[in-house]
């Protein structure tokens, strides 16, 4: 399904004009170190395809359900590496995780 997902986003991306803004300051923000990106549920699967790739690479926190691992295969799709918190994990185990 992810596979299906993410060809129809690439399809979208390369037949409608996108403006992306904000990725200036983003990768200026890099050169000093980790950022955090805090994101709508709607916004998800687009960041991921529109990421500076050449700046960092990124990482997500995404949950078991259904719909989080679905996100996480499209993003995988898209060069960022999702991290699953399952339950039961401390914040310290996600964190170190993340790093």
């Amino acid at each position: 399904m992810s596979s299906i997902l993410a060809g129809y986003l690439r399809i979208c991306l390369r037949t409608t004009k996108w403006q992306a803004e904000g990725l200036d300051p983003l990768r200026a923000a890099l050169k000093e170190g980790p950022v955090i990106l805090v994101l709508w549920h709607s916004r998800l699967i687009l960041a991921a395809a529109h990421w500076p790739h050449e700046a960092c690479p990124a990482r997500t926190l995404v949950d078991t359900s259904p719909i989080a691992r679905l996100v996480g295969a499209i993003q995988r799709r898209f060069g960022i590496d999702p991290v699953h918190i399952r339950t039961g994990r401390s914040g310290l185990e996600v964190t170190r995780d993340v790093l």
